[in-house]
């Protein structure tokens, strides 16, 4: 597939989206980048469901230094394409705040090219045809590090507007 989309569009950056596992669930993450035409890759981190009854912010540090490392040998930059942690009350999502905080330093530190949270949304409304899980993050209070982050990833003339 990565041929015909190179063949149709020579400009096209592609990846596979995919979970970033090594050898489960018959994908790995490795193999991918080593592909001629896949021009960076992708990872997801959800300890709840990933890494059942480990520490979720150790797990999602060592997580992310290995995708670090995977794109770092293929010579090819990786993006967090999506990460969440539940959280449904205060003290869930100050917690989850610091995991988020350490994941995203992390990110930065390790040259990880972005990061993308799943998932911002607005709180359950009346008439609302779903109910948000605890992966919503409902404003900047529930998650103040992913905002923190996003400032620092801004070139230098956006910030202000952006603090705003």
């Amino acid at each position: 597939m990565s041929r015909y989309i190179r063949g149709l569009d020579a400009k096209h950056l592609i990846a596979v989206g995919d979970e970033g596992y090594f050898g489960t669930y018959g994908v790995h993450s490795e193999k991918l980048l080593e592909i001629e035409q896949i021009d960076f890759g992708t990872f997801h981190m959800y300890p709840e469901s990933m890494a059942k009854g480990q520490d979720p912010a150790q797990w999602g540090l060592d997580w992310i230094r290995k995708h670090s490392d995977v794109a770092n040998r293929a010579g090819k930059p990786m993006l967090l394409e999506e990460y969440g942690l539940k959280a449904e009350t205060v003290g869930e999502r100050a917690t989850r705040n610091g995991v988020f905080a350490a994941w995203l330093q992390a990110a930065e530190d390790l040259d990880i090219v972005g990061d993308l949270v799943w998932m911002t949304g607005l709180p359950k409304s009346a008439g609302q045809p779903y109910d948000p899980d605890g992966y919503v993050i409902g404003s900047v209070d529930d998650a103040p590090a992913i905002r923190d982050h996003a400032v620092k990833m801004l070139p230098e003339s956006h910030i202000l507007s952006a603090e705003k």
